[in-house]
């Protein structure tokens, strides 16, 4: 298993199984090119978190996203043939996280998603906007607080995530347990401080998710 961006929670990229001395290549599956979200000639490589398909694994499924289709979509391991595929109404820009047979998925469109990993049934959807409203973000209609602040679960089986995107507009961490998409916590107070920003200009900032979290 590969359960979540980078194997664990602190993405050490490492994982306990030892790897065969010798690989063979069963099958290749082509897929379009993905649009980020920041312009492609970007020259700060932190925005680069969606330019390609980052695949997780548990068992015999590969779960991987798409910010053209708005989807998530399982595949077979052994062949590569599509297992099933749930789309949500927004373009997804961070991996997903699977856990104790779900795989949860967070969206531009506010929400995240709690899915059935053997067939893609949905157990539960939270909305992490405040409310919704929905503006246009890269072609899409989006919520106005957008998902982008991947999900990743903790050694003792919680959840972090976030939604929003600029702090002057409000961003929202949430603490939740997976089983029951029941919410521990939420931060919505570090978020908009008004400060001096690195341009020597005051305004609004602070936590601004956009990337995959870690636990450290």
């Amino acid at each position: 298993d590969w359960p979540m961006f980078r194997y664990d929670e602190g993405r050490t990229g490492v994982s306990p199984t030892a790897i065969p001395s010798t690989l063979y290549l069963t099958w290749v599956k082509e897929l379009p090119r993905l649009k980020r979200a920041w312009p492609d000639d970007t020259t700060d490589i932190k925005q680069d978190m969606d330019e390609s398909y980052v695949p997780v694994i548990a068992g015999k499924s590969l779960f991987i996203v798409s910010s053209r289709t708005g989807s998530l979509a399982a595949y077979d391991t052994d062949t590569g043939a599509k297992q099933w595929e749930f789309f949500t109404n927004a373009p997804v820009r961070v991996s997903p996280a699977v856990y104790n047979g779900d795989v949860f998925v967070l969206s531009d469109d506010g929400y995240l998603y709690s899915l059935r990993a053997s067939d893609g049934v949905l157990n539960w959807k939270f909305n992490a906007a405040p409310r919704d409203r929905k503006i246009l973000g890269n072609s899409n209609l989006i919520s106005t607080w957008p998902g982008r602040g991947g999900p990743v679960i903790s050694s003792d089986g919680t959840l972090y995530f976030a939604a929003g995107l600029f702090p002057f507009m409000g961003c929202y961490l949430y603490s939740m347990d997976p089983s029951t998409g029941n919410v521990n916590w939420v931060n919505d107070s570090n978020t908009s401080f008004y400060m001096d920003q690195p341009h020597t200009v005051a305004g609004f900032g602070g936590i601004a998710p956009n990337g995959n979290f870690a636990i450290n």
